[in-house]
């Protein structure tokens, strides 16, 4: 049996919002978002996996808390006309206090709550997704997305 070879670009559309309590007297927001990742490389063949990492800057006066989420159920896994990639995330950096050492589910993912320590005046937050095509065949070809939602609250 021969596997035929499909041409797959992955693209994590990520979106990064910032939310507060006006009760608060703190700040904090995503400098340059919208954030957009398109990781390197392409998608060649069944089981193939591709990695790809975005550092987004969080400018904030306060210890704060990053929720994740979606817009839509579905959202959050690399998809195009119905076919879809398994999808999984991380979410890191130097301030994050609880960041991930392994690659999350993205069903898992969206349900996450990560603490950020410190007052800024910012801190590098990574995040990290990877996608993987199907073992037992080709999917289909196109630029495959998802949209994350990054909320911060404090």
């Amino acid at each position: 049996m021969v596997l035929r070879k499909n041409f797959i670009q992955a693209l994590g559309c990520l979106l990064a919002v910032c939310i507060g309590h006006p009760a608060i007297l703190a700040d904090a927001s995503w400098l340059d978002s919208p954030y957009s990742l398109e990781p390197d490389g392409h998608i060649t063949s069944p089981g193939q996996t591709l990695d790809g990492s975005l550092t987004m800057t969080l400018a904030h006066d306060q210890p704060c808390q990053i929720s994740v989420s979606v817009a839509q159920a579905g959202d959050e896994v690399l998809s195009i006309d119905g076919d879809a990639l398994t999808t999984s995330y991380k979410l890191t950096g130097p301030s994050v206090t609880n960041p991930d050492g392994h690659w999350v589910g993205s069903q898992t993912f969206v349900t996450r709550t990560y603490g950020v320590d410190g007052y800024g005046p910012t801190s590098d937050i990574t995040i990290s997704v990877r996608a993987a095509a199907a073992s037992d065949r080709a999917n289909k070809a196109g630029e495959y997305s998802a949209s994350i939602v990054l909320t911060v609250t404090w």
